[in-house]
């Protein structure tokens, strides 16, 4: 638990901060919404973006555990945000049909980061590591009753 007095956009790996008991996103927006508008009515969340563009850092951070202390800018962001932030400003200045392209070819990369990290820091990994070694032992157990029997029987 930290506090700190006055503004701060720290950093989390849950993405999200508790302020006055309120949760609160560690990401910005720079529209009135909550998302990105692309072609047609499609929009892409602020939050979901954000947080999977530092999912390669949040995974660096747990196997380096070096990232534990972080420094701030005089505007109160984390300085891991800065090169996000230029290329989310620069982003917004492009056409719409440039902006989803970009985003789609953004997508393809960082989503399967994103499920990468959720399943390497969920429990469900431990359960699929837990039941492949049943599975193995098992294997070879029936493996090795099969090579009694035929060595019984010859």
């Amino acid at each position: 638990r930290v506090i700190r007095v006055g503004l701060y956009a720290p950093l989390t790996q849950s993405g999200t901060v508790v302020v006055n008991d309120v949760l609160a996103s560690c990401y910005m927006a720079y529209e009135s919404s909550d998302s990105m508008k692309l072609v047609a009515d499609y929009k892409l969340p602020y939050q979901y973006t954000c947080h999977l563009f530092f999912a390669p850092l949040r995974m660096y951070c747990k196997v380096a555990s070096t990232c534990d202390s972080q420094t701030y800018s005089m505007n109160g962001l984390s300085h891991w945000t800065d090169l996000p932030l230029n290329i989310s400003l620069w982003l917004h200045r492009q056409s719409t049909i440039i902006k989803t392209l970009l985003i789609a070819i953004y997508l393809a990369i960082y989503v399967p980061l994103g499920v990468l990290e959720s399943i390497l820091d969920s429990s469900f990994l431990c359960l699929i590591i837990l039941f492949t070694g049943v599975l193995l032992f098992s294997i070879k157990l029936l493996h090795r009753n099969k090579i009694r029997q035929r060595h019984d029987q010859g």
